[in-house]
Formats: structure tokens, C-alpha cells, sequence
């Protein structure tokens, strides 16, 4: 018999990460054929899954301190945005975002706008480790851009990226495969948070739908120790 066929055209760009979605997809179609009597057997289930290899280095603690150390050199405000993404896990475009009349009640609204998640952040949040507090880094930022309606004085997501590809460049650190970009702050910060304060909380401040989507930030990549 022919099987099911499917005029959906695969983005080649995205078919590893799509794959176990079509895999999924053509499991039904088959189940549903076997109990019609259609088919005898499902191929799609026996497919073996790709293989990905990650390219994209993870950021260390020390690393993002070290580049840090060049952003303030760098840009003033700069050095504040890699706090301000480092303490609340946010995307380059939500931090672009940002605005001062979003802080009421004690917290940081967000909405994100890559999941349109809603998100609450307490002022009082802190990375132990650095001593590091959302409320000493708004207060830093009111500083030098409280005249400006937004947080980081109206520097669009691009501009973000583009700093800190030049501050990593400048910092001489070497790392296999591609060079961590600014968004690997945001997993960094869950590494962080996740020792600090659980999954839980890190699974909410990402503002993820599912603890899986958590554990790929969570994952150092081989980078890390774990301590025991």
C-alpha cells in the first residue's frame, strides 16, 4: 500500500529540532490505519531519532564576569544590561522592553514576547553568589537612564547582541565550537538560579511552559562540575 504522504514542506534549517514533531505526527497517522485496517505496521515509531551536535558553547561564571569587567569599560549601561539579564533571565528584546512604569507593587512585569508568558518579578530577587539584586541593578539603571521612559534608555535587542559580541571578542576568552552569544546569559542565569532556588522557580522566571524546555537551559553542556 502507499502511505500517507504529506505536502507540508520541511525547513531544513529547523527539521532536527522539528523532527520527533512529525515523528509523532505520522505515529498517529498509522495508528489509526492499523485500526482501520489499512496498514499492518507503523515505520514512523521505529525511525531513529537525530543526532544533534551542539555547536554553541555555554557561558561560565567566570567568563561572564570577565566580559562584564569590559563592559563597564565598554559602555555604562551596558554592563548594567548584562546584570539585568543575568538576574532575571529575561531575552535580549524583553530587556529592550523594559519600561520604568512596569515596576509596581514590589515586582518587574514582563511579557515575554517570543511566548506572550506573563511573568511577575519580585524586586528582592537575588543571585547569592554574585550578590547580585534586581533592586541594586534598577537603581543603578535609574541613574543614568531615569529621564528615558525604558530601563536600558531605549537600546533596541540588536544593539544588545552587537555590544556583547564586541566585549567577548575584546575579553581574548577561547571556547570550542561557536562563541557563546549574549542569549546564553539567560541560561547561565537558570544554572544559577536553578542551585539557588529549585527548578520550580527557574521553570517560572524563564517563563517556560514545560521543566523539559527548563533542563536544556539548565544542561552546562559538559562545561560545569557538579559538586557532590
Amino acid at each position: 500500500m502507499g502511505y500517507p504522504q504529506t505536502n507540508r514542506k520541511i525547513d531544513t534549517g529547523k527539521t532536527l529540532t522539528r523532527w520527533p514533531v512529525f515523528v509523532d505526527h505520522f505515529t498517529d497517522i498509522f495508528k489509526t490505519a492499523i485500526a482501520s485496517g489499512l496498514a499492518e505496521e507503523d515505520p514512523a515509531s521505529a525511525t531513529r531519532p537525530f543526532r544533534t551536535e551542539v555547536k554553541r558553547s555555554r557561558l561560565l561564571i567566570d567568563e561572564y564576569l570577565l566580559i562584564r569587567k569590559i563592559a563597564d569599560v565598554q559602555n555604562e549601561w551596558f554592563g548594567l544590561c548584562m546584570d539585568l539579564a543575568l538576574v532575571t533571565g529575561q531575552r535580549e528584546g524583553d530587556l529592550a522592553a523594559m519600561r520604568w512604569e512596569d515596576i509596581r507593587d514590589g515586582r518587574l512585569y514582563v511579557e515575554q514576547q517570543k511566548t506572550g508568558a506573563k511573568i511577575r518579578i519580585s524586586l528582592p530577587t537575588t543571585i547569592s553568589r554574585l550578590n547580585l539584586t534586581l533592586t541594586d541593578v534598577l537603581d543603578n539603571l535609574k541613574k543614568i537612564n531615569g529621564k528615558n521612559e525604558k530601563l536600558l534608555g531605549g537600546k533596541t535587542a540588536r544593539t544588545i547582541a552587537a555590544q556583547f559580541r564586541i566585549a567577548r571578542d575584546t575579553s581574548g576568552l577561547k571556547w570550542e565550537g561557536d562563541p557563546p552569544p549574549f542569549h546564553e546569559i539567560r541560561s547561565l542565569s537558570g544554572r544559577l538560579h536553578s542551585a539557588e532556588k529549585g527548578s520550580d522557580f527557574t521553570q517560572a522566571l524563564l517563563g517556560h511552559r514545560s521543566s523539559s524546555m527548563t533542563d536544556k537551559y539548565r544542561d552546562g553542556r559538559g562545561r560545569e562540575w557538579k559538586d557532590i
